[in-house]
């Protein structure tokens, strides 16, 4: 007889996409279970290439009890770095696809700048998870925003200096 006790059950999810052709040729990807990215829950971070199929591939273990992961996308662009975040779901042992595809930048006044980002939410008044968030960058000749997404959707965009924006 065989005892099963001391056994462990590790959940895992596969996250899948195309990337914009900027991620594809300076870009990673990292997983996380909160927006502020302080618990990385991807076995790696994962290089984004150009390919037939699927861009990019991250697997982690489930962890979040209510299945929210936010997807840190960080591309380097004339020298500058630039960070974004998706917002997804994902239940125990799936396959999630989060393509990022779709380039969405700009600058931002000086105003916002010292703690701000830059938001998008496919509702008005923010009361879902669909996000996506941009950082901004100070590149020197301007305070500037990238992230990328699906495009799926109609989106409002919002940039003020709540850095700490959750969903």
């Amino acid at each position: 007889m065989i005892s099963l006790s001391g056994v462990t059950r590790s959940n895992r999810v596969i996250l899948k996409g195309e990337a914009h052709s900027e991620l594809e040729t300076a870009g990673v990807v990292d997983v996380f279970d909160d927006l502020a990215a302080t618990a990385q829950v991807d076995t790696a971070t994962q290089s984004i290439t150009s390919s037939g199929g699927d861009d990019y591939t991250a697997y982690f273990r489930s962890n979040a009890t209510d299945g929210k992961y936010y997807l840190r996308t960080t591309s380097t662009v004339s020298t500058k770095v630039y960070v974004g975040y998706v917002f997804f779901s994902s239940g125990n042992g799936t396959t999630t696809t989060v393509d990022l595809d779709i380039l969405t930048y700009g600058q931002v006044p000086t105003a916002i700048t010292t703690s701000g980002s830059v938001w998008m939410d496919d509702e008005a008044d923010e009361t879902d998870d669909t996000l996506y968030r941009g950082a901004i960058t100070n590149t020197g000749s301007g305070y500037k925003y990238r992230f990328y997404h699906d495009g799926t959707t109609p989106m409002y965009l919002k940039a003020d200096t709540d850095a700490t924006h959750t969903s």
